[in-house]
């Protein structure tokens, strides 16, 4: 006859509440219980984002720069090409809801056995929303950083920089979009003396993506 608390079968769960501190009265602290709290939340979403990448098609896509867009439904594969739609309709840093007018980036590249980032990309812009009228926009972005973890592009006669991140945890957003800089401004910089620039001289914020910037994988789910 054995114990059901036997200890060596404890799930990581309740071996994880054994370990918490406990305050004066004997009962598991506030911080404690936060900390649990975020781990369990957070394993809640690991397993939402394994379950949502599980039923992406296209292996290829699924461990290049582009997965973690492609697990947000912003990227999809037509003919031989995966085209990706960003949606940027956060304005202003203390926005934590999209805003009620959104730029659309809209730009494919060819898919082979590998995904690579080409020299030069053409793009669109569909500006809509509550704005006094739409606009579209076509250009064409030349690369000016390609890294393991951070991807930029310039278009220098629009005026318009695109900088893309593999991961959210390293800016809090996969994607930044800025309107107004010229080439000779951010050539000589890396990624946070581009937004320096962009926020001391322009006096901007740059666009973001709420799409790209929750966390709650709950929002991607078919």
């Amino acid at each position: 006859m054995h114990s059901d608390s036997d200890p060596a079968k404890e799930s990581g769960s309740d071996s994880a509440i054994s370990n918490l501190p406990l305050n004066d009265s004997g009962n598991v602290s506030k911080t404690a219980s936060s900390a649990l709290d975020l781990s369990v939340w957070q394993r809640h979403q690991d397993s939402l984002r394994n379950l949502i990448i599980s039923q992406k098609d296209n292996r290829i896509l699924k461990e290049s720069f582009l997965a973690e867009i492609y697990i947000r439904n912003l990227a999809s594969i037509h003919n031989d090409s995966v085209c990706v739609k960003i949606p940027f309709n956060i304005h202003s840093p203390d926005c934590g809801a999209p805003d009620c007018y959104t730029t659309d980036l809209l730009f494919a590249i060819k898919l082979g056995e590998k995904f690579i980032f080409p020299s030069s990309l053409p793009y669109k812009t569909h500006e809509h929303g509550c704005v006094e009228s739409e606009s579209e926009v076509s250009g064409v972005l030349k690369l000016m950083n390609d890294s393991e973890e951070q991807v930029s592009y310039h278009d220098d006669k629009a005026k318009l920089t695109l900088i893309l991140w593999r991961s959210i945890s390293e800016q809090g957003t996969l994607a930044y979009l800025m309107e107004g800089l010229k080439k000779s401004q951010i050539k000589d910089h890396d990624v946070n003396g581009i937004l320096k620039v962009y926020g001391e001289d322009l006096k901007k914020y740059p666009l973001s993506s709420w799409e790209l910037s929750t966390i709650e994988y709950e929002n991607f789910i078919n």
